[in-house]
């Protein structure tokens, strides 16, 4: 399909027409005789013998050529040339000046676009850099945080000289950070895990007694290096134990270590409506973890305190 770059159209006929092509031509301009199908890309004017096409696009200026037409609705090339010259350039000159606005135009779109597609650019990677900060700032607070309780619980735990007293002091601790919740600690003994502490907050113990029985069987499963995280169903799950005291619950379990070896299986559950937050766990984590040291350290203890003969028959015992 052909594409009109023509600034003017003229058409008419006879010595009126061509008396415009002369007038033109002095002028500089490139008029050009086309019929309707030519192609128009090398034409500043275009030149119809007859009438006008309608195919003509509606922003090309389009004026009849004759001799004796009024000046005010036509071109008179013959009788006026200048005059004829002149409506030409001012015709012309408009036709450049608005197609001139028009590139002005577009490339102040195409510069906006930019504009806002750099602008877009920019603000995403803020957003990413304040996402970045957001994150390390929250990471160097969880590290704080964990060194305050480190710090502050080891002041406390370091004081206590016997296994009983640590155990008591670590949950009344653990009550004091984490909030409420109910909390069983089995230690191992030469006859299996025995009861080391019991917290219930929130039921008479012969109701959960069954439940504290099953966690010293099962305290091994429970002892856990990490963390763990619950729920009711699954605390009954690992214990076989249909309870209704677990139903709705949220727990968390896990084990205090000394030199790979467990000292201690924590195990804490309450209602799922108060569920454990991520700091709530950071302080599990670092309260069993100087529990265990503790625990261990005080077992080194008492074994040293220990008469000569007295080791001898205890690691035979152990041998056995």
């Amino acid at each position: 399909m052909s594409t009109s770059h023509a600034r003017i159209a003229l058409y008419g006929s006879g010595p009126a027409l061509n008396a415009a092509e002369e007038v033109l031509r002095m002028a500089g301009r490139n008029p050009m005789f086309v019929a309707n199908s030519e192609e128009l890309s090398t034409a500043d004017v275009v030149l119809y013998e007859g009438e006008a096409p309608s195919s003509l696009l509606p922003e090309i200026p389009v004026f009849q050529v004759g001799e004796g037409i009024d000046l005010e609705y036509g071109l008179d090339p013959v009788n006026d040339p200048a005059g004829t010259l002149a409506c030409m350039d001012a015709v012309v000159d408009e036709q450049l000046a608005s197609l001139d606005a028009e590139h002005d135009l577009a490339a102040a779109k195409e510069e906006l676009f930019r504009v806002v597609k750099a602008q877009a650019k920019l603000e995403a990677e803020l957003e990413s850099l304040a996402g970045g900060i957001e994150d390390a700032c929250e990471e160097t607070g969880g590290r704080l945080r964990k060194l305050v309780i480190e710090a502050e619980f080891r002041g406390l735990i370091s004081q206590e000289l016997c296994a009983e007293d640590a155990l008591r002091t670590s949950m009344q601790y653990l009550i004091h950070k984490i909030g409420v919740s109910n909390a069983v600690v089995a230690t191992p003994g030469l006859d299996g895990w025995q009861l080391g502490a019991y917290v219930n907050v929130d039921a008479p113990r012969d109701a959960t007694q069954d439940v504290v029985d099953r966690v010293l069987e099962r305290a091994d499963h429970f002892a856990s290096a990490n963390v763990i995280c619950s729920n009711g169903t699954e605390l009954q799950a690992k214990l076989d134990l249909d309870h209704p005291g677990l139903d709705g619950r949220t727990c968390v379990w896990t084990g205090s270590y000394d030199e790979a070896e467990a000292k201690a299986s924590l195990i804490f559950f309450r209602n799922e409506s108060s569920p454990f937050r991520q700091e709530d766990l950071e302080t599990i984590d670092v309260v069993s973890t100087l529990l265990g040291r503790q625990l261990g350290g005080l077992e080194r203890i008492e074994l040293r305190a220990q008469p000569e003969e007295e080791s001898q028959d205890e690691q035979w015992r152990d041998a056995a």
